[in-house]
């Protein structure tokens, strides 16, 4: 992630440029985008999270342990309907 995350340095010296100073549509267009998909993925996301949380909350602890040992749930880890995910 890291490495990914320096690497905006490069692609950032070929999307902006000179030639199109002072303006730069395609540098300024880029980096839009790139905000705009990240929010979208965010969002996304998060509704993802809260559909999954609501369908394992129709039932509660006990009735999932009832269904499952708790090696089995041991083994699902985060896929385990006890689980709930958090942003």
């Amino acid at each position: 992630m890291i490495c990914i995350g320096n690497l905006g340095g490069i692609v950032g010296s070929f999307i902006f440029q000179e030639d199109e100073s002072p303006k730069y549509p395609t540098g300024f267009g880029s980096s839009l985008s790139f905000a705009a998909a990240g929010m979208v993925a965010a969002f996304t996301l998060e509704f993802l999270f809260a559909r999954i949380n609501a369908r394992n909350a129709q039932k509660t602890e006990d009735e999932w342990r009832a269904l499952y040992t708790e090696a089995q749930l041991e083994k699902m880890g985060d896929r385990s309907p006890l689980f709930r995910y958090n942003l």
